[in-house]
């Protein structure tokens, strides 16, 4: 995979094809990274962590886990 002016080239059995996109996400990284929840500890303001900011997952992981979240403070 090679990302380019214009998207990405990916290679497949051989075969490189060309994919047209406006933007890139690139998500790397294992470790859990959170610097907001010692602030709003500190000041005493109710928070809910979601996604890698909790644990290092899958995106389907924190779109439930931010859901989770959500109906938790609603709740």
């Amino acid at each position: 995979m090679r990302i380019t002016e214009t998207g990405l080239e990916i290679e497949k059995v051989g075969k490189i094809s060309a994919l047209d996109f406006d933007t890139v996400v690139v998500a790397a990284g294992a470790v859990s990274y959170n610097p907001l929840a010692q602030i709003a500890q500190k000041l005493a303001i109710d928070y809910r962590m979601a996604g890698d900011a909790l644990k290092v997952g899958t995106a389907f992981d924190a779109v439930h886990g931010g859901y989770e979240a959500a109906v938790s403070i609603s709740g």
